[in-house]
């Protein structure tokens, strides 16, 4: 299908050309070229939208086995609930025009855990760039607990967020020098334990947890696939299980947001 799209593209305007008058037959191969180029274009947008859907498709068939309700193309009640109670995040993690950009949506049974992608561009012409963020919340923590991890990339230091509150140093020569932290420094020895450290240690550059407005947030700086986003969902299962029991809220409680 995609061949005979490009084809008819780029072969498409030469029998009219042909039949104008005989000094412009020579504009024939521009004409050519110009619809060959937007028959790429086509076919490029087309390519792009069926490999999301492949992608999203894997990613809803993983989770409804896992007993999420997932919306792969959500309204905006759907996009609004996802970011419910939590205006904080638009700011930790850089949610460009919060739920708008939400991509897809799930939610588990409890409601104690919710997943989406966020997409913005920024820029126009050659500088445009594309920012994905993948993110799982899961809660409910204590609401006053405050504290942003970002796992640092060699030139990131300048661009990360200050919202969260001062830097923060835990005292781990190795884990200073990866990671920004920032936040309330009286909750980082809670949060921070050596089994959470551990757990953070062979993270990805990118990689950013926050804990604020009764939840915990991690987020990946990039688009998941089915498995990937399988690995960050027990990871996040894993680390809010490592918190010091300071730091957890029982369901009973209290609930997100």
């Amino acid at each position: 299908m995609a061949v005979v799209i490009f084809v008819a593209f780029a072969l498409g305007p030469i029998p009219l050309f042909l039949a104008l008058p005989k000094g412009t037959a020579a504009l024939v191969p521009i004409a050519v070229l110009i619809a060959g180029s937007i028959g790429g274009l086509v076919l490029g947008f087309m390519h792009v939208g069926r490999v999301r859907r492949r992608r999203v498709g894997a990613i809803r068939l993983m989770l409804e086995r896992e007993g999420y309700t997932v919306s792969a193309e959500p309204d905006d009640a759907a996009k609004t609930a996802a970011l419910a109670g939590m205006p904080h995040l638009e700011a930790w993690l850089w949610l460009k025009d919060g739920y708008r950009n939400i991509k897809w949506t799930a939610q588990s049974r409890d409601g104690s855990v919710r997943i989406f992608e966020h997409q913005f561009t920024t820029g126009s012409g050659k500088s445009t760039q594309s920012h994905e963020r993948t993110v799982i919340i899961r809660g409910p923590v204590r609401p006053e607990a405050r504290l942003y991890l970002h796992r640092m990339g060699r030139f990131e230091h300048w661009q990360t967020s200050r919202s969260a509150g001062a830097d923060i140093t835990v005292g781990d020569v190795d884990f200073d020098k990866k990671w920004r932290v920032t936040g309330d420094p009286a909750w980082a020895g809670f949060v921070l334990t050596s089994s959470v450290k551990r757990l953070l240690a062979d993270a990805p550059k990118g990689e950013i947890w926050t804990l604020g407005g009764g939840v915990m947030a991690f987020c990946f700086q990039g688009y998941a696939d089915a498995e990937s986003l399988a690995v960050m969902l027990r990871r996040s299962r894993d680390f809010v299980a490592e918190l010091h029991p300071d730091v957890r809220v029982s369901p009973a409680i209290a609930s997100p947001g």
